[in-house]
């Protein structure tokens, strides 16, 4: 399951349903025009449509999806607001990525980005905030009593070197911290294995204490956080009866994780995406011994070569 937000979430669907994956999709609100809306109105209006749309689908649903509190007004964030308490979705926005992101918001708005939000009414166990890289003490306890989640982006934060989330502090205090991998532009192989080692390791660098952020915890980030927050807690994140049967098997019979005396370390600090050999999404088998069975890989790869190459071109250009 991922959740995901772009421009042009109805596309995104369309291709999520056909690879039978599960996926949580953005209603994108921003206040400037993109190719796929105009204005405001424009961007809720057809994230509204999808909703509608995908309302009884099995594997996907949405979450209403402000880009950042720099790029959205006070009169879009309240209209969202309205929408998203009547439909109780989640908003997963990008929030604290950035220092230069606080100081504008200080500057243009007399206040820190979050204490805006937060007049907002967006405070709240329906927030994801993404990112989260500057934080007071005062706003880790704020974030734990309004019940939002965190979404961690370790390989992303360091790419773009945007500043480092306390994952530790959050924890302690009782927030629920879940793992993202942000976009491919900032973050090359959205690998989440990689980014449990990353959030991991990182996690020990910034809280200087090898014992934070424990393997344990960073695959609670990866799985059960994650769904917890996108308010799915019920329906995956765990094996548990009464779920769907979302599963990946790990083969750890490779040099590289062998001998295994504590699978779930093995798991975070070894393991690596090729040893993935079998995922089901609702009991349905995606990957089988390493091999796609409903995507084609060949065409998937010849696509992206053409795509490479057009783009490419125009580049030249």
């Amino acid at each position: 399951c991922f959740s995901d937000m772009y421009f042009f979430p109805d596309e995104t669907a369309e291709v999520v349903d056909h690879a039978h994956l599960r996926a949580v999709l953005g209603m994108i609100l921003i206040d400037f025009p993109s190719a796929w809306a105009g204005d405001p109105d424009d961007y809720l209006h057809k994230g509204l449509a999808l909703h509608d749309h995908l309302k009884d689908h099995a594997l996907l649903s949405t979450a209403f999806a402000p880009h950042a509190p720099y790029s959205v007004s006070d009169d879009s964030f309240s209209r969202m607001a309205v929408y998203a308490a009547e439909l109780d979705l989640p908003v997963h926005m990008h929030v604290h990525e950035t220092r230069d992101e606080v100081n504008q918001g200080v500057a243009e708005h007399g206040k820190r980005p979050l204490a805006r939000l937060d007049e907002l009414g967006l405070l709240n166990p329906n927030l994801i905030a993404v990112h989260m890289t500057q934080l007071e003490d005062e706003e880790i306890a704020a974030v734990a009593e309004a019940g939002a989640s965190v979404v961690h982006c370790p390989r992303s934060n360091m790419k773009l070197a945007s500043g480092t989330c306390p994952v530790q502090r959050l924890l302690d205090a009782g927030v629920n911290v879940a793992l993202g991998t942000d976009g491919a532009a900032s973050n090359n192989t959205l690998d989440m294995l990689a980014e449990m080692r990353a959030a991991a390791l990182l996690g020990k660098l910034v809280a200087d204490d090898a014992a934070a952020v424990t393997a344990e915890q960073a695959l609670a980030m990866a799985t059960l956080n994650g769904a917890r927050a996108l308010g799915l807690a019920e329906e995956t994140g765990s094996l548990a009866v009464g779920k769907w049967a979302d599963m990946q098997a790990i083969d750890f019979d490779r040099p590289e994780t062998q001998p295994v005396y504590h699978p779930i370390s093995q798991l975070v600090y070894a393991a690596d995406r090729a040893q993935i050999s079998d995922v089901w999404v609702a009991g349905r088998h995606v990957l089988k011994e390493r091999m796609l069975t409903i995507l084609d890989e060949s065409g998937i790869r010849d696509r992206a070569r053409q795509w490479h190459a057009k783009l490419a071109k125009h580049n030249q250009n």
